[in-house]
Parts: structure tokens; sequence; C-alpha cells
């Protein structure tokens, strides 16, 4: 059966959906867990661009609300905030990072993370002068060169070649990263799609699988203009029964 597109309702939702994210909430958020921010940081300051570029280094399988309220945690320890340093990095033992990033549940998996979140640090204190903005300015504030960069660019480490960036470089986290710093720090030109983003997350993901009705179904700001029904997304094809 061929899937016909109801441009009416949609540019309904859409309406609903901005007003709702900037007026009330959509599923009890109104803001994205990564627009958290130490109270002690300026907005655009080279502190925040580092707080968002370490932190969502390794935003990977976890709870985004966790993750940042975690990073916030170890920013504002006097003890712990020497990790959002690029040469403090440089300059302390794994081990001691390991530790430390353990403290306020920063790092679930703790060698991984913390080897990933020294190894960008260092990237940017040996590379950069300890300023992500100096990576901007190099590849002529070209997000798509960024981006290039970002996968391809290595150092030698213990007699092999390594990524500069690993995991910043992702394909999930480095268009994240761009958008972040465009968005909170005024960098680079992507468009905002955060109100679709609420809903996805925590609205239309919630189908039960057996019989097709929403959990989030009483709460969504959408829900007048939701059709019921099946719906199964998969690599290879959509299976569709409303």
């Amino acid at each position: 059966m061929p899937i016909v597109i109801d441009l009416e309702r949609g540019k309904k939702v859409a309406k609903l959906l901005y007003n709702s994210f900037t007026t009330t909430d959509i599923h009890g958020r109104t803001g994205m867990p990564r627009d958290m921010v130490p109270s002690s940081v300026a907005k655009g300051s080279l502190g925040h661009i580092l707080f968002i570029t370490l932190t969502i280094s390794i935003n990977y399988k976890r709870d985004a609300s966790s993750l940042w309220e975690s990073s916030i945690k170890t920013f504002d320890d006097p003890e712990t905030k020497y990790l959002f340093d690029p040469k403090l990095l440089h300059e302390t033992p794994l081990e001691k990072i390991v530790e430390d990033m353990h403290r306020y549940n920063l790092s679930p998996r703790p060698e991984k993370d913390a080897d990933i979140w020294q190894r960008v640090g260092v990237t940017f204190y040996e590379k950069w002068s300890s300023d992500p903005r100096n990576f901007f300015k190099n590849s002529n504030w070209d997000s798509s060169l960024i981006v290039k960069r970002l996968r391809t660019d290595t150092h030698t480490e213990k007699g092999e070649t390594a990524p500069d960036y690993p995991y910043l470089r992702s394909p999930k986290i480095r268009p994240l990263w761009l958008k972040m710093l465009r968005d909170d720090a005024g960098m680079v030109e992507l468009r905002n799609l955060q109100p679709l983003s609420h809903l996805s997350m925590h609205g239309c993901s919630n189908r039960d699988e057996i019989i097709g009705n929403c959990t989030a179904f009483n709460n969504c700001k959408a829900r007048d203009l939701c059709i019921k029904g099946k719906i199964k997304i998969d690599k290879n094809f959509v299976d569709l029964e409303t």
C-alpha cells in the first residue's frame, strides 16, 4: 500500500511542536540536556567550548541527561576541574584521569572514556594551543573541511597511526558537536532541529511493538493529530499498520 503524506497534518504538528517547545514543554522538556552549562562558565568562552567539546566526545551509549549533569559536577569541583584543561590533561597520568572522571560517574566505561577524553584534550593542546577555535580558523571555519579533518587527522602513538579525535570524529557526534558550537557559541551555521529531536527521543519512539499504542500519548502535545497503529522501522524496510 502506498504511503500518503498528509501535508496539512504535518504543518499542524510542526506548528504545535514549535509553540510547545518555546512556551510550555514537549514531554516535560523545554531544553536539551546538552544545553546545560556550569554556572561559572560564560557562554561562548573558551571554557564553555572545552566543556562542550570534551563532554560530547564521550557522548555514546549513555543517557544524555546523566552525562551532562555529571560533567557539570566534575567541572564545578575544584579538584576535578583540571579535566577540562588540555594542558593539564597532557601532564596528568591516565590513571589519575580515570579515577577523577569516575568521581561523579562521568565515565561509566572508566578506561575507555578516560582514554578518549585525554586524547581529545591532548590533541588540542599539542596542535591547537589548547583552543579548538584555532582548529576552526585553520580550517577557514568551513564545516565540511572541519568534518573531513575530524575523520582523517592522525598522530603517531606507540609506533602506530591513531586518530586525533576518537569518537568526536564519529558520524553521530561530529555534527552534534558543530551544532552545539553553532547554537551555544555562535561558530558554525547548522540548522536547528531541537523540537523534532524532543519528539523523536521522548515521544514517537515509545510505541508498543505489539499493539501499536504510544505510552507517551496522554502527555503528548501532538496527540490530537497522531495516527494510531503499529510502526516498525528496520534497516531495510518500514512496516506501517494504521
